[in-house]
């Protein structure tokens, strides 16, 4: 339990993060299955608070007249059990509720033809109906206090003792959603079918419909399979239950009601896994390069033939030897001091029949006095001429 409540965790909030950080990659219908993504985050979350606190610290209380700890029994709930119960319980239900929205969205654009913005208008509904819901049943259970401890799990939960509160709070609740949706589910392949051969008849391309009822197709199959083991492992539980409370030699299947936590989190893991898309991911980059650009070092300039300064000056003849040193300099000046003028008298400094030209960045030894300059320039432009306006150098 504890090793899937921390894979389901990590997975779904990477997806509700993913949604947080590039919103317009998730789209209707696909981001109605974010939120549901998000209920199953806070269920794994629930789990997680009880390996963190403990079986005993969530399930049981200290008994007064006994003086040991007891398990939670309606009328007896304390603080953490109540917390694990709102995770499990209600975010479990609103799960299901966002899974009916889903379903919803779906129709409206396979039925309807409409669009994300036009779903996004309404969506508001979604909300009210996927939030409100299970808050009502959750809060029927805390007033009427059919929360309890389960001795299996060490968690709190609903109708663990009273068949009839697990029949109404839970059974009926989970069956009704699944059936509702996948009854959704079927009108939207009736309507993508219609809709398919209607642009086949017209022949026009059946892409975009064909994307979609395989997209439709695989996130049914990833919520409803796992669903629909949870509730008959429901039925289960409410068939055998009895049995197990007046019979000491019945056992429950313990393989069973292992299955119904898996598939609890399963939902989350493989939904969140396939919601993730190319633009979420890319997102993810960007936001990892922005953070690591300022521990990255900064490339070096290409380095041009620049005179900085002349540190020294030997003369010795008609020669000068003039040291110089390298300093980086911006691309673009590359080409803008090659071209640039030496004809000015404070681009040319002659030294003893000899020069040195300094163009921006260029620098040319002349060994012959002006007539070298003149013959070096004129160079220059006839490489203009022939390569246009750029010169490679």
């Amino acid at each position: 339990m504890g090793i899937w409540a921390v894979v389901c965790f990590c997975v779904t909030l990477f997806t509700v993060l993913s949604f947080i950080l590039e919103a317009s990659s998730f789209r209707y219908p696909e981001r109605a299955a974010v939120h549901l993504c998000w209920c199953y985050n806070l269920v794994s979350l629930g789990y997680l608070v009880r390996l963190a606190a403990g079986g005993a610290a969530v399930s049981c209380h200290a008994d007064p007249e006994l003086g040991v700890g007891v398990l939670v029994t309606p009328g007896a709930l304390h603080a953490t059990c109540a917390l694990v119960f709102l995770l499990l319980y209600y975010f479990t239900t609103a799960a299901s509720v966002w899974w009916v929205m889903l379903c919803v969205s779906w129709l409206l654009r396979a039925w309807r033809g409409w669009t994300h913005e036009q779903i996004l208008r309404s969506s508001s509904w979604f909300h009210v109906a996927a939030w409100g819901l299970p808050a009502a049943q959750a809060i029927v259970a805390l007033l009427l206090r059919k929360v309890d401890a389960d001795e299996l799990t060490g968690t709190c939960y609903v109708g663990v003792w009273s068949v009839e509160t697990l029949v109404r709070l839970v059974l009926v609740p989970q069956f009704l959603y699944l059936v509702t949706g996948a009854t959704l589910v079927l009108i939207v392949f009736a309507c993508l079918w219609k809709a398919r051969t209607r642009l086949k008849q017209e022949g026009l391309k059946t892409d975009r419909v064909d994307v979609m009822a395989a997209r439709v197709g695989v996130v049914a199959v990833l919520y409803m399979v796992p669903a629909t083991c949870q509730v008959g492992a429901t039925f289960y539980e409410f068939v055998e239950r009895e049995r197990w409370l007046h019979d000491a030699t019945v056992r429950p299947n313990m393989e069973v009601f292992m299955l119904k936590i898996f598939m609890s989190l399963a939902v989350g893991i493989m939904g969140g896994l396939f919601l993730v898309n190319a633009r979420a991911l890319n997102a993810w980059r960007q936001l990892f390069n922005r953070i690591t650009k300022h521990h990255q070092t900064p490339k070096p300039y290409l380095l041009t033939p620049s005179v900085a300064h002349v540190q020294q000056h030997q003369y010795s003849g008609k020669q000068a030897v003039v040291s110089q040193h390298y300093i980086p300099a911006p691309q673009h000046q590359i080409h803008s001091g090659y071209h640039q003028s030496t004809n000015s008298s404070s681009a040319l400094v002659g030294v003893h029949g000899g020069g040195v030209g300094v163009g921006g960045g260029y620098t040319a030894y002349s060994g012959g006095g002006g007539r070298s300059h003149k013959h070096h320039h004129s160079s220059h432009g006839a490489s203009r001429n022939k390569c246009g306006s750029e010169t490679q150098v």
